[in-house]
């Protein structure tokens, strides 16, 4: 049960939802000592601003999810409560359960029907030490220091007014700094420091430091042309932990003792909770188990007079010993024991024993279960009776110390005048506190009112700046396309000049290799095809006299040989083979074909040369070996045709041979 001075509030939905359009109202109870105020109607704001004024210990509800309509508002509303104040759900942490079922379990009559009354009895069970506190930040802060205003659009001294303000959030930061060190090193905490360098100083300064707010003496705000902002870093996900450490149950004991140590177990309803036996058992060791699995209320034995050993351990817990009148038969534990499952002698006589202790007690259990209603606590008064106390008077403690109770009755008509009066004098408290709802309500229309008005002006001002911004967006992408398209035009244009003086210079350059006369250029074809030759008769110039360096001269026929020969071209050199209807066609126009090897050509990337030596010698050589094919060739074709004429004549001759043979026959 929590200390009596402390101040609690019980809240409950009284209209409306968290995620309704309408913001919710709040049934709110404060409980402190034994004064109770009860407040119906409240809106968040008010009571925020109650919470504020009274800062209480706990606030309680059944339902944190009633109090904001998610995890983001929730959040953002608890960094606003005083930092004393904790968030109870007596409902339960992860898994909750139903308010009403919680208060009759510790005595708590509420009508679920009327939201004070929840509010109530979320108080009680709070005061008692019955609920979950809301875990939502980390003991960690987030101190932020930032401008306290905007530098603006701009003008003569806007570097100067810059330069000012990033001061001061500077000067802010290392005020900030030199506390946290301080404090560092007095409390064994670390902080990191992240800062954004702005003109002239910091435009943000953010700390981070392992220690939770409220022990911090650093308060958010405005500082001149600075601001701070102080806020608890919060979880990834919500947590709960019990807002009392939850005791031990107490239990009944049963010990056999000897080389082999059976301990059995049962909760104050007879419920088995432990059954085990070791040859190795210590009484430490049988001490640590007991206190693990509760608080000793009752040690018993099956035998008369109590063991030594089982005494000690007795005595460890001032629990109250359970011995027979006489030592327990065999067939008496097998009575005892008869419904149950046990591994061995030593547990059936530790069992044993613990089941005739708890029978001992039953029916004394029993009446006060009855008495109390199953009241949650019912176990601490069993502990009075076993201990020796009367049921009447151990039941006087309790009802003292019990929180009191709602009980609203439902009553159809007042039968008496005072009874008229109390009726009278509610209704007239809940008609001004809706008279003061009302007035609320009609101060906030007011003030949206105005703030409607206040947006749509701003909202048309928006507007007109919007229209200009987008006339002059629009203008400002015609002309970007413009200039895109004039762009690549000049790249175009810039990549024609540099192609043509590319080509010059190749021109100038084989040029002066043709007036030294020590070199001839040779100028290069890619292939032995129309549009290689004209591309590099555009790149390269190809005139009369000039030398070719075909690259690959497959491919090309007779109609290619004869390009060549118009061109006029002194001769040809490649690197592989070409056909021998276009090499026949070349030598008929007198053009010599080459291997670039028998040149000793030179290739520089696009530039080939071969001395004018070389190239004369190699002609000179194609010549002599042209005009001994030629005369060749005219002999061949005269013996040819001497043997094709005395062909002919035998065949003449033949034929008049005959003619004559047949004349003088016929005479």
């Amino acid at each position: 049960m929590l200390d009596s001075t402390s101040t609690i509030f019980g809240v409950d939905i009284s209209k409306g939802s968290p995620k309704a359009r309408a913001p919710p109202l709040y049934a709110v109870v404060i409980l402190k000592n034994t004064d109770v105020e009860k407040l119906r109607m409240l809106s968040k704001y008010k009571l925020l601003k109650l919470i504020h004024e009274y800062k209480p210990d706990i606030l309680a509800t059944d339902n944190i999810y009633e109090l904001a309509s998610g995890k983001k508002e929730l959040t953002s509303d608890l960094q606003k409560l005083p930092s004393s104040t904790r968030i109870v759900q007596v409902t339960g942490g992860e898994h909750m359960k139903s308010l009403p079922g919680i208060a009759k379990a510790y005595g708590i009559s509420i009508n679920r029907f009327d939201p004070v009354d929840e509010a109530y009895a979320c108080a009680l069970l709070a005061q008692i030490g019955v609920g979950d506190v809301l875990e939502a930040f980390e003991n960690a802060t987030r101190i932020t220091v930032t401008r306290a205003r905007s530098l603006g659009r701009g003008g003569w001294s806007q570097n100067r007014y810059r330069r000012k303000v990033h001061g001061t959030v500077r000067e802010k930061t290392r005020d900030i700094e030199a506390y946290l060190k301080e404090y560092t090193l007095t409390h064994h905490a670390s902080y990191t420091l992240k800062v954004v360098r702005g003109y002239g100083g910091y435009s943000k300064g953010e700390f981070i430091i392992q220690v939770p707010k409220n022990k911090l003496r650093i308060h958010g705000g405005h500082y001149g042309d600075a601001q701070v902002e102080v806020k608890s870093i919060e979880k990834d996900r919500f947590k709960f932990k019990p807002l009392t450490k939850p005791k031990h149950p107490y239990i009944i004991v049963g010990i056999d003792p000897g080389t082999t140590t059976a301990i059995a177990v049962l909760k104050l309803d007879g419920e088995r909770l432990h059954l085990g036996s070791s040859r190795t058992t210590s009484t430490a060791d049988t001490i640590e188990t007991l206190s693990n699995l509760g608080r000793p209320l009752v040690i018993a034995t099956d035998v008369n007079p109590i063991p030594h050993g089982v005494e000690r351990i007795r005595r460890s817990f001032s629990a109250v010993p359970c011995i027979p009148p006489e030592s327990l038969s065999i067939e008496e534990k097998i009575e005892l024991t008869q419904d149950t499952g046990y591994a061995n002698a030593h547990e059936r006589d530790a069992l044993a024993a613990a089941l005739y202790a708890y029978k001992k007690y039953k029916n004394k259990f029993v009446q006060i279960e009855r008495k109390l209603d199953n009241y949650a606590n019912s176990d601490e008064i069993k502990a009075k009776v076993v201990k020796g106390e009367s049921i009447d008077a151990a039941l006087m403690q309790y009802t003292a110390s019990k929180p009191k109770t709602i009980r609203i009755k439902k009553t159809a008509k007042p039968e008496s005048q005072n009874e008229t009066a109390t009726t009278k004098q509610k209704q007239e408290e809940q008609l001004s506190i809706l008279k003061e709802y009302i007035d609320d309500l009609q101060k906030q229309t007011t003030n949206k009112d105005l703030e409607i008005k206040t947006l749509h002006n701003k909202l048309k001002t928006l507007r007109t700046k919007e229209y200009k911004k987008l006339k002059r967006d629009k203008e400002i992408q015609i002309r970007s396309k413009k200039i895109k398209h004039l762009t690549i035009e000049v790249q175009r244009k810039e990549d024609k000049i540099r192609e043509l003086r590319d080509r010059n210079s190749r021109i100038r350059q084989m040029r002066r290799l043709e007036m030294t006369g020590y070199a001839t250029p040779v100028k290069i074809v890619e292939s032995f095809t129309r549009d290689s030759i004209q591309q590099a008769k555009d790149a390269s110039g190809i005139k009369k006299g000039d030398v070719l360096l075909i690259l690959d001269a497959s491919g090309g026929g007779t109609a290619t040989a004869d390009l060549l020969a118009q061109l006029q071209i002194k001769a040809v050199a490649t690197y592989n083979e070409m056909s021998h209807e276009a090499e026949q066609q070349l030598f008929i126009n007198n053009i010599p074909v080459f291997s670039a090897v028998q040149l000793n050509i030179k290739r520089e990337n696009e530039f080939a040369i071969a001395t004018t030596e070389d190239i004369t010698q190699a002609i000179t050589r194609w010549e002599k070996n042209a005009e001994k094919y030629r005369y060749d060739q005219k002999q061949e074709w005269l013996q040819q045709l001497i043997k094709v004429y005395q062909s002919n004549r035998k065949k003449e001759l033949k034929k008049q041979r005959e003619i004559t043979v047949n004349g003088v026959e016929n005479r």
